[in-house]
């Protein structure tokens, strides 16, 4: 077993203990699952943003020492952790597994390579 993988078993057992309705039968009530932890991802994206140094660019960050903006940088990377737990939980939700994760960003990582091989700019819609 990878570390991905890993990471689906442990949060998959997670979850089983503090909410279930991932797995549920009930679209909706899966629906409502997806919502709620996309909600929760982005309220942890939005907290790593913050944790970063010179995110502000109106504000003076001249008098941050280097042992600070360190200290910074590890809080971000905490609350990426955190919205990487509901990322997760997302996806069993949508009932993927590790495995599809990976196929599924090597297929999209060849479309993005095309589409800028090919100048993919502002004509191209969603596609």
């Amino acid at each position: 077993m990878n570390e991905l993988e890993y990471m689906f078993k442990i949060q998959k057992a997670f979850q089983d203990r503090v909410d279930q309705r991932y797995k549920s039968t009930d679209l909706k009530e899966r629906a409502a699952f997806l919502r709620d932890h996309f909600v929760f991802c982005n309220q942890e994206m939005q907290e790593m943003l913050y944790e970063i140094p010179f995110f502000k660019h109106w504000k003076d960050y001249s008098k941050m020492t280097d042992e600070e903006i360190k200290e910074a940088y590890d809080k971000a990377k905490e609350e990426i952790i955190d919205a990487w737990h509901f990322f997760i939980n997302i996806m069993l939700g949508l009932g993927m597994t590790a495995e599809e994760l990976f196929t599924r960003y090597l297929d999209k990582h060849k479309e993005n390579i095309r589409r800028q091989d090919e100048g993919y700019d502002y004509t191209m819609r969603h596609i």
